[in-house]
């Protein structure tokens, strides 16, 4: 891989790969070939996915723990928004009075935290309200109102239109090119980068990233070749603002980003061995005897090519700007809610996907519906659990997490002729039928529930079922990566810079 490097890097141009040794080069090639695919695994691998839509069916509000949950679920219920998951729900599995709640604990967690952790971010700041997706835009209007800080959280871009912003910038540039194979080689690495990680920041540096191989692409294969490429101002800061913006962005994205550069090399070199085989000679073409340095950049760097990422930056800028809008408070990244581990998603409510879930090991780990379902079964057996009492004065067994097909029986007593006969009956079986109940029972009626009050709608226990599948949860920085204020930031700074580029433009059609 190093030696890709190495000769692509050398005297300009490329005449290092021209070497009498037939082994060397072919290793070469081989070696591009595999970086390729290589490269193309780990884009997919590295992929992310910006968190605009954390739960399925619900969108999460934060609102400072000073302003009253009464306070909020009235601005909300005034806006028409019913269905609100609060604080203020009723408990789920309800309370018995057979069963020591001050002790009870299923799996490692308390009662207390199993019907309170969900409505509080991680530094109990912000209580949390979980409003039905259709009604974001409602809540956002209503929550104006409160002078307290706020937030909905994931309300980032949608990943598909970045993407097909920076596919259509490639058309319209690879129509216009001279060397359509060669800004083809090199840049569409780049798009499928945006495709991976499509974020406004990335997106923007790479839209300018094309124009500059657009520029580039005049001069392929001509003497200085690489001299010239390496003069041009736009690829080479854009490219450097690339590589701040992913290394600030996180390893995934400085990975996909490295995956990307190497892609791109790896199919020039392979274009710069394939393109006098394509042409069916292997001698130069006489035009190409005009060096590089010799050739004006006014064909190409023109103010209607520079309007192309020019519109695509604008576009990235007021999406990144539009992210913040409503939102007061100033350090969002620092808002850490409870979300979903998309990896131990689970397709259905089965049985097997109970058992798998339970495999999954997730550090630091929150409830999840497997622990509601631990918690039914604990209140709903307790009191027909045997009483043996351990060195605490509780027992031990009543707390353990049931195991698939357990079942509590408890004695009844028939008249068998002259005597009492014992008779154990069967008060329940944890198996899947069981299950289902319960997750029917955590639904609960959804027609009763979108005309219920909004404080009176469930808990946790009916966003979890929401997502059709058990799932581990855990703490997650509520807005990704997508509307980080450093987003904001290197997204106006290549709107800037794109300013800039185009008033010298403009002053330079004037001269």
């Amino acid at each position: 891989m190093s030696a890709v490097f190495w000769d692509f890097l050398s005297e300009p141009p490329f005449q290092c790969f021209k070497t009498p040794d037939f082994m060397k080069e072919k290793t070469l090639i081989f070696t591009a070939c595999g970086c390729v695919l290589l490269c193309g695994v780990l884009l997919f691998l590295c992929r992310t996915v910006p968190s605009g839509k954390i739960w399925k069916a619900y969108s999460v509000a934060y609102v400072q723990k000073s302003v009253p949950a009464e306070t909020v679920l009235g601005l909300l219920d005034g806006a028409g928004i019913t269905g609100v998951l609060s604080s203020e729900h009723e408990p789920f599995p309800p309370l018995s009075r057979f069963a020591p709640v001050q002790y009870g604990t299923y799996g490692a967690f308390s009662y207390r935290i199993l019907q309170s952790v969900f409505f509080a971010d991680k530094s109990d700041a912000f209580a949390l309200y979980y409003i039905p997706e259709n009604d974001t835009e409602k809540a956002v209007e209503a929550l104006s109102a409160s002078e307290a800080e706020w937030g909905i959280a994931g309300r980032g871009g949608n990943r598909h239109a970045v993407a097909a912003a920076v596919f259509i910038l490639f058309l319209i540039f690879l129509a216009f090119a001279e060397n359509r194979l060669f800004f083809a080689c090199a840049f569409f690495p780049f798009v499928c980068y945006t495709a991976a990680s499509p974020f406004y920041d990335a997106a923007s540096f790479v839209c300018l990233l094309g124009f500059g191989l657009f520029i580039g692409q005049k001069f392929w294969r001509r003497r200085g070749f690489l001299k010239k490429t390496a003069a041009n101002a736009v690829l080479a800061a854009s490219l450097f603002l690339l590589i701040v913006c992913s290394a600030f962005s996180g390893v995934k994205q400085t990975l996909a980003l490295f995956a990307a550069v190497l892609a791109s090399c790896s199919l020039v070199y392979l274009l710069y061995k394939i393109e006098p085989v394509l042409r069916g000679k292997k001698s130069f073409n006489p035009v190409l005897i005009i060096p590089a340095r010799r050739l004006p950049f006014g064909t190409v760097l023109r103010m209607r090519f520079a309007l192309v990422p020019a519109i695509c930056v604008c576009f990235f800028a007021f999406s990144a700007a539009r992210g913040f809008a409503g939102v007061s408070i100033p350090h969002a990244k620092s808002v850490y809610i409870p979300a979903p581990v998309r990896k131990t998603m689970q397709k259905d409510f089965s049985s097997r996907s109970y058992e798998r879930v339970l495999r999954t090991n997730t550090p630091e780990r929150l409830p999840d519906l497997t622990d509601f379902i631990h918690g039914f079964w604990y209140m709903q057996t307790y009191p027909f659990k045997k009483l043996e009492k351990t060195s605490g004065g509780q027992n031990e067994n009543a707390h353990k997490r049931p195991q698939f097909g357990e079942k509590v029986e408890y004695p009844n007593y028939e008249k068998d002729g002259q005597k009492l006969k014992e008779v154990a009956v069967t008060a329940a079986v944890f198996d899947e039928s069981y299950i289902a109940d319960v997750i029917r029972l955590a639904l609960g009626n959804e027609d009763a529930a979108q005309e219920a009050s909004t404080h009176s709608a469930g808990g946790a226990e009916r966003l979890l079922a929401k997502q059709n599948g058990f799932v581990r949860t855990v703490y997650r920085r509520s807005d990704g990566t997508q509307n980080d204020i450093s987003v904001f930031v290197f997204t106006l700074c290549a709107f800037i810079y794109i300013l800039f580029l185009l008033g010298i433009l403009g002053i330079k059609r004037l001269i």
